[in-house]
């Protein structure tokens, strides 16, 4: 149907921000996890994977990674859950900082173990031989039990990036 009515004008509410910074941050996605277990410690492996900016407000000190989640253990349909697919940002804690005792009740944990790969959990014990239980919000996943001397690196999750709303 034809009508006479003017046609309406939109103009767009969204204006550029010039004081933004960005840090562009290494991405790990599941496909290339393999891989950065073999090569965390290379810094040319480390510059061929592909980046993702993250706004920041000030400049930040220490080694970023986004990783990308996968499976579901760790969402429990909360707001604090983490999906699968979902991109977080984490910053590596220093091996100097694991012992005595990591800030567990602050974070989540990206765990990167030297057989067993990544995962991101929450750790909710650590005892003074470096044992660290790892704890899946999904009710379905049991706890586990991880050495530290059996883990390369660990980062604390920041907040989570980019995550698809698909329904």
């Amino acid at each position: 149907m034809l009508t006479d009515a003017p046609s309406q004008t939109y103009h767009s509410n969204a204006r550029p921000v010039d004081d933004l910074s960005y840090m562009n941050v290494p991405v790990i996605h599941i496909k290339a996890q393999c891989g950065y277990l073999a090569g965390y410690g290379d810094t040319e492996y480390i510059d061929t994977l592909p980046t993702m900016p993250v706004i920041v407000d000030k400049t930040y000190h220490g080694k970023y990674r986004i990783f990308e989640a996968e499976g579901d253990s760790m969402d429990d349909n909360s707001r604090l859950a983490i999906c699968d697919g979902d991109k977080v940002l984490a910053r590596e804690v220093r091996r100097d900082l694991w012992l005595p005792k990591l800030h567990i009740n602050d974070w989540y944990f990206v765990i990167i173990h030297r057989t067993k790969g990544i995962s991101i959990k929450q750790i909710t014990a650590q005892d003074d031989k470096g044992n660290i239980t790892c704890h899946s919000l999904n009710e379905l996943f049991n706890d586990y039990t991880v050495n530290l001397d059996d883990v390369v690196e660990i980062y604390n999750v920041i907040k989570v990036v980019e995550r698809n709303m698909r329904l």
